[in-house]
Parts: structure tokens; C-alpha cells; sequence
């Protein structure tokens, strides 16, 4: 999938920030409804995603010790920033 088609699939999903745990997750609806045994995980270091084996499609980012790792307040930011944030992580990781 092109990078702008993901890009615009993307502003559907989820974000979630705990700043007591420093957990950021961004994620498709279907992330916690998808079975194990049809998602490839990856992970490194404090980066986790969630693939679907069907369509090959990256459903959830989630980033530990979140603050460190992208350098900002997730709360501050609004949702098209938060994207662009994270999109060089999906693309790496996905």
C-alpha cells in the first residue's frame, strides 16, 4: 500500500496515551478483536507492531516509554502530527 493510502487510513485509528506507564498505542478498531494466530507481531526494543496476515496491513503500533522515544508530549499534540510522528516507526516496523 502506498505510503498516502495508508497515511488516510490511518486518521481512523485509535490513539491511546497512559502517561503514568508511558504506553502509546495507535491502532485499528479490529486490533483487539483479531485472533492471535492471524497476526504477525514485531517487535524492538520499546516498538511493538501488529501485522494482519491477510491483508499484510500494520493494525497496531504501540511504543513503550513513549516520551523518550518520540521526544514529546503525545497529549499536546493534535492527531495529524501524532501521525506523522509515528508513520516513519509503522514504515520501519511494518
Amino acid at each position: 500500500m502506498e505510503k498516502t493510502n495508508f497515511k488516510n487510513l490511518i486518521k481512523s485509528w485509535y490513539i491511546s496515551y497512559n502517561p503514568y506507564s508511558d504506553l502509546f498505542q495507535i491502532y485499528d478498531g479490529v486490533a483487539f478483536e483479531t485472533p492471535k494466530e492471524k497476526l504477525i507481531e514485531k517487535k524492538n526494543n520499546h516498538v511493538r507492531i501488529l501485522i494482519d496476515k491477510n491483508s499484510l496491513l500494520p493494525i497496531l503500533l504501540e511504543i513503550d516509554h513513549a516520551y523518550d522515544i518520540l521526544g514529546t508530549d503525545i497529549n499536546s499534540l493534535p492527531k495529524s502530527d501524532i501521525i506523522n510522528l509515528v508513520m516513519p516507526y509503522i514504515q520501519k516496523y511494518g
